[in-house]
């Protein structure tokens, strides 16, 4: 496995990549913003563990311009920032995971390996139920000729709910299944999530829309 890690504070780099290395993971260190972004388009990392306030280039921008420019690597946020605001906005534009510090270097460890994993779990084929399509190579989701990038993380709530064809998906095996490790889920993972891919559903002009069956779970309703 190899890791880009961008984050300005000496102290916590020095630690995190002692902590890696212990770990047996490859991993790439850097301090400044613009230097940590130009460092995330090369390919190659499984995963990129980011602050937020960085010189030169905030961690939110890169986030933005990595997306943009269509990179899908895995994105880590870990932040002194532990607003709901602060949270939301990173996920929604494009961070798989956010952790606050200071953090369990245990559950951080954790949380990569879950997303590593998913990274590498990519069945090159097209999933589809009603009027959506999900390309399942590319992590896109899909309407006629227009398509919209997913996360990571949205697009494991995204495939799971197409697997179940209009069936009800259960709220624990979806905090499973888009978190992928035991730990608390401390804003609401899958209702954010639920919430960026109605938003992407709706961009597309989309009839399929997510349902939340209150107290058991999501389904999608649409005509297959």
């Amino acid at each position: 496995m190899k890791i880009l890690l961008i984050e300005d504070s000496v102290e916590l780099s020095d630690a995190l990549m002692e902590l890696f290395r212990l770990n047996g993971i490859m991993a790439t260190s850097k301090t400044d913003g613009q230097e940590g972004y130009q460092e995330a388009t090369k390919p190659g990392y499984d995963a990129i563990v980011l602050d937020l306030m960085l010189p030169s280039l905030d961690g939110i921008s890169i986030i933005r311009r990595l997306r943009e420019g269509k990179i899908q690597t895995p994105i880590i946020v870990v932040s002194a920032k532990s607003e709901i605001d602060d949270k939301v906005k990173a996920l929604s534009l494009g961070a798989d995971d956010y952790m606050t510090k200071p953090f369990n270097t245990k559950e951080l460890l954790a949380r990569i390996n879950a997303l590593s994993r998913r990274k590498g779990d990519i069945e090159p084929k097209v999933i589809s139920y009603g009027d959506i399509k999900l390309d399942t190579s590319t992590h896109e989701l899909v309407k006629q000729d227009s398509r919209i990038s997913l996360t990571l993380r949205e697009y494991e709530l995204m495939k799971a709910l197409i697997d179940a064809q209009g069936g009800l998906v259960k709220r624990d095996f979806l905090d499973n299944k888009v978190w992928g490790y035991d730990g608390p889920n401390m804003y609401n993972g899958v209702e954010v999530y639920a919430s960026f891919l109605r938003k992407k559903l709706k961009a597309l002009g989309c009839s399929t829309e997510i349902k939340a069956m209150r107290g058991s779970g999501y389904r999608l309703l649409g005509k297959k």
